[in-house]
C-alpha cells in the first residue's frame, strides 16, 4: 500500500516539531524530490533505459569485434577490455551507465581503443537535452525565472549563459 503525503502535511508536520513551515531555504536542498518525495516510475524508467542502453552498447561491441563473448573464433577483430562508468543526463535524469571497452587490433599489427558509435567519447547530455537547454536560452527563458523548482536553478540570479547551462 503506498501512501501519499501532501506536501502541506510534510510543512505542517515540520512546524509541529517546532521547526518552521516556511523556513530558510538554500537553493542547494529545494528540489521536488525532497518536496513530493521520490517518483517510482521514473526511477523504473530510468532503470530500464539504463539495461536498454547497456545491451544497444553491447551488442554494439559484439558487431566490432566479430565475436560474442566468451566465442572462440578465428575472424575475430579484437577483444574486450572491461568496461568504464559514464554518467549521462537525459530528460529523464542521470543515468548511470557500464560502458564497455574493448582493444581493436589493425591490418598493421597496432592495437586501438574501440570507440561507440552510439554514445561519442565527450558527450555527457543526450540532444533532447540539449535541445531543451538551447531553447531556454534561446528564448531567453532563463531557468531561474522558472518555478520548476530544478535545485541548480535556484543557484542562478542573474539571466546568463551561465543561468541555462548549470542545469547541464
Amino acid at each position: 500500500m503506498l501512501l501519499v503525503v501532501s506536501p502541506v502535511t510534510r510543512l505542517r508536520h515540520a512546524a509541529e516539531k517546532g521547526g518552521y513551515a516556511v523556513g530558510k531555504c538554500s537553493g542547494s536542498d529545494l528540489s521536488l524530490a525532497t518536496v513530493f518525495g521520490k517518483d517510482a516510475l521514473s526511477e523504473a524508467i530510468r532503470g530500464k533505459l539504463r539495461e536498454v542502453v547497456g545491451l544497444l552498447l553491447d551488442a554494439e561491441v559484439e558487431a566490432v569485434l566479430a565475436a560474442a563473448r566468451y566465442a572462440r573464433v578465428d575472424q575475430r577483430a579484437g577483444y574486450r577490455n572491461g568496461r568504464k562508468k559514464r554518467t549521462i543526463r537525459s530528460s529523464l535524469g542521470a543515468i548511470a551507465l557500464d560502458v564497455p571497452r574493448a582493444r581493436l587490433a589493425t591490418l598493421e599489427g597496432r592495437v586501438t581503443e574501440w570507440q561507440s558509435q552510439m554514445l561519442p567519447r565527450y558527450q555527457r547530455r543526450t540532444r533532447d537535452l540539449d535541445a531543451t537547454l538551447l531553447g531556454l536560452y534561446l528564448s531567453s527563458g532563463c531557468t531561474a525565472n522558472s518555478n520548476d523548482g530544478s535545485r541548480r536553478s535556484a543557484r542562478c540570479r542573474v539571466r546568463s549563459r551561465r543561468c541555462c547551462s548549470c542545469l547541464a
